[in-house]
């Protein structure tokens, strides 16, 4: 989710939240480029993905560089500082402009544990503002309301300004004439490049500080790292000894400075390491712990690479869905890793990637599918080992969780994976989640159904089948309502959705009425299901025609009628844990049963999710593996 923490179109910073409540640790990633604005934040998405997958909340932030307005000095460090503080704001929920991010972010942003990750250039800011609390007033950055760092990481930072500036390091940064240091990142703005090299001659720290070391000293003193210890924080400033474009800081000059502080510094120097590139991850850490996920993934001699499908923008699905590999995922405390062997496409996936209500990125990638089934092959601390090779169904994979089914292996937590019987197939268990849990909520959340007259309309999609066949099991006396004649499976009475229904559910029920109406379109049937409901009835809808229907209020309201809004994600784990359980044995009974319209391969997923968004498929449209 993208917040503005200013006016300016580089005033922007992009806040991604780990799945789970609680408060999480943040961390501040900023990007380097010699402080100009021709690199931005999308440098550092791939390190924020590791990070996101790790627990941690990340805040990555773009600044005014160097060759826009208000950018250099001071507004520069001014707006780093801003970002910083700007976290204030989104845990409590007051940021003018970012309400959404502060609605999520509200309690699961822990301030006391800020730590502040730069690269390059973004390393000098990230120690500079843990520098911050020393600063004297007035100058850039003091003040305001200062949310403090527990710790800063320079990543191949530049930590001494006066020595850059004697180097001249970055000069005509952006001359095409000038070879860009090996490796280094493709520039997001590159029709900067000219304005940059006019303003840079003498190199890009006094390009940032708006002179040389010797005109303007008090700028170098207050924005040089080097002259700002000791910092009052734990610091580790990483290097890699093979970096052309910026030379290591010393060791002895960062550490002699420390003793007496209370708060350890050093240097890391890493082998054969240039700038900054993607690098493959290492195996997820637990939050603040250090210690890989336990469990038997880890016998596996090493991580190794899983085909996978995501999205990191919303939109069309053949624009947006992209397969390759990812690092196979390891199963935390009380989750289970499945090899996925089919994974189901819901409604709700679609509008989720087309972004149709409005909510945007919640992570910066998404694995899409929330349903799937396969083979338990890794256990995470907590779980017995005996798991391992159980066949399951999962559910919620991408409920406040990033990634989904539409890979080869998925994480989950345990109660999560539930149990699928050997008479049920992989296929027909990636069929039973999302839709299976919103009909047994809908039927289930006002007590039971024995003998109850219950009407469910489009009987023949997904929620909808799931719901006849619980309904009946339930002991109901199910009505279903169909737009074409045909048969429904488990249903006692068959009705077509058309201007006669009202006076035929009325004959079938002796003028009484039904007690309960699961619906899938609110807002054309309101008035329709006010006439077919029993005095005291309740209408569970899950799903609308329009997105802000008209309600007969009045008339709902003198026939005592109850009205559900459901969505599944948010249903107590009590009633998920009863739907699961029901819908196994549903399914091993054989009085559940999906039917599978389409079958696609992971590469073939753009055309799948078209498929399902057709509305034309006639059934199930999944992602299939191997046996």
């Amino acid at each position: 989710m993208t917040v503005r923490y200013g006016s300016a179109q580089s005033q922007t910073g992009d806040l991604y939240l780990p799945p789970g409540e609680g408060a999480h640790p943040v961390v501040v990633l900023i990007h380097g480029g010699f402080w100009t604005a021709m690199l931005d934040r999308s440098q550092l998405v791939p390190l924020a993905h590791d990070l996101v997958a790790r627990g941690y909340a990340v805040w990555n932030i773009d600044y005014r560089g160097i060759g826009e307005s208000g950018g250099g000095w001071p507004g520069t460090l001014v707006d780093a500082a801003a970002a910083v503080d700007t976290l204030a704001g989104l845990a409590a929920g007051d940021v003018p402009g970012g309400q959404a991010a502060a609605d999520l972010a509200r309690r699961r942003l822990d301030l006391d544990r800020v730590v502040a990750i730069g690269h390059s250039a973004g390393g000098q800011l990230a120690l500079w503002l843990a520098s911050r609390p020393g600063l004297p007033a007035g100058a850039p950055g003091s003040g305001g309301r200062g949310v403090p760092l527990a710790a800063a990481v320079s990543l191949a930072g530049v930590l001494d300004l006066r020595a850059a500036d004697a180097d001249e390091l970055g000069a005509r940064f952006g001359d095409p004439s000038v070879p860009p240091p090996a490796k280094a990142p493709a520039p997001a703005r590159p029709e900067l490049a000219p304005t940059l090299a006019r303003l840079t001659p003498h190199g890009a720290a006094a390009a940032l500080l708006g002179g040389r070391a010797d005109d303007v000293p008090d700028r170098y003193a207050l924005a040089s790292p080097l002259e700002r210890l000791p910092l009052g924080v734990p610091q580790l400033v990483v290097h890699g000894s093979d970096d052309t474009g910026v030379s290591p800081c010393s060791g002895p000059d960062v550490c002699h400075c420390c003793p007496g502080t209370g708060r350890p510094g050093g240097v890391r120097r890493g082998p054969g390491c240039g700038p900054l590139r993607r690098r493959r991850p290492r195996p997820p850490v637990l939050a603040g712990s250090g210690t890989p996920a336990a469990g038997p993934a880890q016998d596996r001699g090493g991580l190794s690479a899983v085909r996978a499908a995501w999205y990191e923008s919303t939109g069309p699905a053949s624009e947006v869905l992209r397969v390759g590999e990812m690092e196979d995922p390891q199963p935390g405390p009380g989750e289970v890793r499945t090899r996925v062997h089919a994974s189901g496409i819901n409604h709700g996936d679609v509008i989720k990637r087309q972004d149709w209500i409005g909510y945007g990125m919640a992570w910066p990638r998404v694995i899409p599918h929330s349903d799937g089934a396969g083979v338990v092959d890794a256990v995470g601390e907590g779980v017995p080992a005996a798991r391992v090779g159980e066949r399951v169904w999962c559910y919620d994979a991408q409920s406040y969780r990033p990634f989904g089914t539409a890979a080869g292996y998925v994480t989950v937590p345990a109660e999560k994976a539930v149990h699928l019987p050997d008479a049920v197939s992989f296929e027909q268990g990636a069929c039973l989640g999302i839709s299976g849990l919103t009909a047994h909520r809908a039927l289930f959340m006002d007590g039971p159904l024995r003998d109850a007259w219950v009407l469910i309309t489009g009987a023949t999609g997904a929620v909808g089948r799931s719901a006849v066949a619980l309904a009946r099991r339930g002991g109901a006396r199910v009505i279903a309502t169909v737009r074409r004649p045909g048969p429904v499976p488990g249903a006692d009475h068959v009705l077509l959705a058309d201007d006669t229904l009202p006076a035929r559910v009325k004959e079938l029920t002796v003028g009484r009425g039904v007690d309960r109406v699961l619906e899938v379109a609110f807002g054309a049937h309101a008035d329709t299901d006010l006439e077919i409901l029993a005095v005291g009835g309740v209408i569970a809808a899950y799903a609308t025609d329009v997105a802000r229907p008209a309600i007969p209020f009045w008339q709902l309201g003198f026939s005592n009628v109850t009205v559900h809004f459901l969505g599944s994600d948010d249903f107590p784990a009590g009633a998920k844990r009863a739907a699961a359980a029901e819908l196994s044995a549903a399914a091993a009974a054989g009085d559940l049963v999906h039917p599978v319209a389409h079958r696609f391969a992971l590469e073939d997923i753009a055309a799948a999710h078209e498929a399902a968004e057709s509305g034309g498929a006639g059934g199930r449209v999944l992602i299939v593996s191997g046996p």
